[in-house]
């Protein structure tokens, strides 16, 4: 047996054994991941939605907010207000203002049940705290109408 064949055999076995070769977690692989935010960017919401939720654990702040993003609008999954919250919060609490500010949205409305003015406030300045311009704009406006005080 020649050494090159030798070692190529010592290498294949030794991986093969030691469990390189095997894939023991179920999650979404990096490329994975990656692969998922080009569907998103391209909008091929079903093809998205099938990686991140493979295991949600590895996502980071930006792919839960598109996740809760595609259950809000019902993009490549059913319409699931309760179900965009859990993603918007996770996102929210990981530091992302964006999440933050609809996070706001959602304890302002009725969509999950009784409005909540507090928590609203408390998520919006939040993302005022990171400069969300657009959470400016949401206090200003709920001011004007009178909704939160």
């Amino acid at each position: 047996m020649s050494t090159r064949l030798f070692v190529f055999l010592f290498c294949f076995f030794l991986y093969g054994t030691t469990g390189f070769a095997q894939v023991t977690e179920p999650g979404a692989s990096a490329f994975e991941l990656r692969e998922a935010d080009s569907f998103f960017l391209q909008k091929s919401y079903d093809s998205a939605a099938a990686i991140y939720l493979k295991d949600s654990s590895f996502l980071n702040k930006t792919q839960l907010y598109r996740l809760g993003k595609m259950y809000d609008s019902g993009w490549g999954v059913q319409v699931n207000y309760h179900e965009a919250f859990r993603w918007f919060k996770k996102s929210a609490e990981l530091g992302n203002d964006s999440a933050m500010r609809v996070v706001g949205l959602f304890f302002a409305d009725t969509l999950l049940g009784q409005p909540d003015s507090g928590k609203a406030m408390f998520w919006l300045l939040k993302a005022v705290d990171k400069g969300n311009l657009l959470a400016y704009a949401t206090i200003g406006d709920f001011y004007r109408m009178g909704t939160l005080v």
